[in-house]
């Protein structure tokens, strides 16, 4: 029986990939949502049985992720109650590290919630020299149907934690928008850090992506976001009430500043 672990983020690329792996309780249809057409997405058949043994977070020395930041997602693995390791990477080597990483795992698959090529294949060059195969369920879905599994089928609840306003065209020094409607279009966008997503956020995000080219799921960089509650969850992580945005030194980043608590 094939060992697995996933890659894991606390996002919702990765929490949907965990529930198709895990959940058996919310019956889907996996061919009327997933694409079956690459090798990498038939690796793992998700109706056998297999063990997963952990999830991993790979992180450098020192994180300060502002999508994802570590206290929180070490609160969510509690609540899903597996186990839950996490890897440093150093470099100048990364590929090699992570490779080491990989391997240090003990595993047959490394399942990752990864929709496109993003990264020059990255992962798929670091399974390959750990010696291990790699499983992308999402890779080339339908991003609506994406939505569909995470807030109809699964119903996981998904907080948007950061937004690339330059994504958006909403830097001032590349482009003045002095359309009303368009400006709060935009300024939507943005008051949905720290917020829930729903279907009024995607539609929002649906008429950006006709005039920005915006991803759906956020797979260039648009948006990130970290799942709280879910069928798997034994509990809801509760975000602390004190929060507030803040922009990074470039500008170009708007997140989430949440405290430790």
């Amino acid at each position: 029986m094939k060992k697995v672990a996933l890659c894991y983020t606390g996002g919702k690329d990765s929490t949907l990939t965990l529930h198709l792996l895990l959940d058996k309780v919310t019956k889907i249809e996996y061919k009327d949502y997933l694409n079956f057409s690459h090798d990498f997405t038939k690796t793992l058949d998700l109706n056998s049985e297999f063990i997963f043994t952990t999830l991993v977070t790979f992180h450098p020395k020192d994180p300060s992720f502002l999508s994802h930041p570590l206290p929180l997602l070490k609160d969510i693995g509690k609540s899903l109650n597996l186990n839950h390791k996490f890897i440093e990477i150093s470099g100048p080597n990364y590929l090699e590290s992570y490779a080491e990483a990989i391997k240090s795992l003990n595993v047959d698959v490394l399942v990752t919630g990864d929709m496109m090529n993003v990264c020059n294949n990255f992962m798929f060059n670091a399974t390959e020299k750990a010696g291990i195969k790699i499983f992308c369920p999402l890779w080339d879905c339908d991003r609506k149907k994406i939505w569909d599994l995470v807030l109809d089928h699964y119903k996981l609840s998904v907080f948007i934690t950061c937004i690339n306003l330059s994504k958006f065209q909403f830097l001032p020094e590349e482009k003045e928008v002095k359309d009303k409607d368009e400006r709060n279009e935009l300024n939507l966008i943005k008051s949905y850090i720290g917020k829930k997503f729903d279907w009024i956020f995607f539609e929002t995000l649906q008429r950006c992506s006709e005039k920005y080219n915006v991803d759906l799921c956020g797979e260039n960089g648009e948006f990130h976001s970290m799942c709280l509650n879910g069928p798997l969850f034994q509990y809801e992580i509760k975000l602390p009430q004190i929060n507030s945005l803040k922009i990074d030194k470039t500008g170009t980043y708007c997140y989430l500043d949440v405290p430790i608590i």
